[in-house]
């Protein structure tokens, strides 16, 4: 059994404990520290654990009878737990952002190659969704050719915080997709151009956050990415990639087919969130007809939402099918191709 502390009990630390108690048979949380006490409390009542509530992130970490470390405090304090944990050698799992600056995140990637032990791993989550680890696969056998373009967008229906600003739109929310667009590319970003749009009227945190914010990314080969950044849509949480024409060959109509499927999804009104349904995979190319029809949630009781699979409307978001914590299965890829690949 695998004994874990946690360095950090806010609502995603405490997420985490609730994960590792129910889901993991061979790990248990054994120790926690929040610098608010009462955070701490709650993650061991929430959990009925059976835990040591310490004194400073220190003393979790230097305890031996903790194995592995998890670090899901503010950004702003991640580097001197992480320099402690790979000093003396013990497993550790950070959120991202690693630390909110390149200078910071170079001093934990030279202590780890100096103790010659590879200690961190970061929370770059989507890398392990089933949806982002199918499409890998199939785009790195390059089935569709080399890739050209792509377009993300990552919406959030309201700012995590109350101190949630302008860097964090960066760190905490693009952190995603600059990392999922890095995976899926297999290049090194040569240069990332921020746009901000007008403000958002809806958001709450004034002048201290700027967005929607707009991304344009440049790879070393010359491929472009955009990602878009709205982290106060109302509507949900939405992370699909955005449709893009592909270069004209047979490999449109094989990429189609092969795309995952996501094409319902069974809405409750009452927990307000998506529950996916299993369906089949998309088996038309784009333009082909299709007579299935899509409804919204209604505020009386659940209701399915059915896209219509193989036609245009298949690419679009039907407006009920995203709420306040809307989880979206799988990815949808559509990026630009080369022309002339094999099928």
């Amino acid at each position: 059994m695998i004994n874990v502390g946690f360095i950090g009990c806010g609502a995603m630390g405490r997420d985490h404990v609730r994960r590792i108690t129910d889901k993991c048979g061979n790990a248990q949380v054994v120790g926690v520290y929040d610098t608010v006490l009462g955070n701490a409390k709650q993650a061991i009542e929430d959990n009925r654990l059976d835990a040591t509530i310490y004194d400073s992130a220190d003393a979790l970490i230097d305890d031996p009878n903790v194995d592995a470390v998890v670090i899901a405090s503010r950004n702003d304090v991640h580097l001197d737990p992480l320099l402690h944990t790979i000093a003396i050698g013990k497993p550790t799992f950070t959120e991202k952002p690693m630390t909110i600056n390149g200078s910071d995140s170079w001093k934990v990637v030279e202590a780890e190659v100096a103790k010659g032990r590879k200690t961190i791993q970061v929370g770059f989550n989507w890398r392990f969704d089933p949806g982002y680890d199918a499409m890998k696969t199939f785009v790195g056998g390059g089935q569709i050719g080399a890739l050209l373009m792509a377009g993300m967008r990552h919406y959030n229906a309201q700012a995590s915080t109350s101190y949630y600003g302008t860097d964090n739109v960066i760190n905490d929310t693009l952190i995603h997709n600059f990392d999922m667009l890095h995976y899926m590319f297999d290049g090194d970003i040569t240069s990332v151009e921020m746009k901000f749009a007008r403000m958002n009227t809806l958001n709450p945190n004034g002048e201290s956050l700027r967005e929607p914010q707009l991304a344009i990314v440049e790879f070393s080969d010359g491929a472009l990415a955009t990602a878009e950044a709205n982290v106060n849509c109302q509507y949900g949480y939405d992370t699909p990639y955005r449709p893009a024409r592909r270069a004209a060959s047979r490999t449109s109509n094989a990429a189609w087919s092969a795309s995952p499927a996501s094409s319902r999804c069974r809405m409750s009104p009452r927990r307000r969130c998506a529950r996916p349904v299993r369906s089949a995979t998309r088996s038309r190319p784009p333009g082909s007809t299709d007579s299935s029809r899509h409804t919204t949630a209604s505020s009386t009781g659940s209701s399915r939402i059915s896209r219509p699979t193989g036609s245009r409307a298949a690419r679009r978001r039907p407006h009920g099918t995203a709420m306040w914590r809307t989880w979206l299965p799988t990815p949808r890829w559509t990026a630009c191709t080369t022309a002339g690949a094999s099928p």
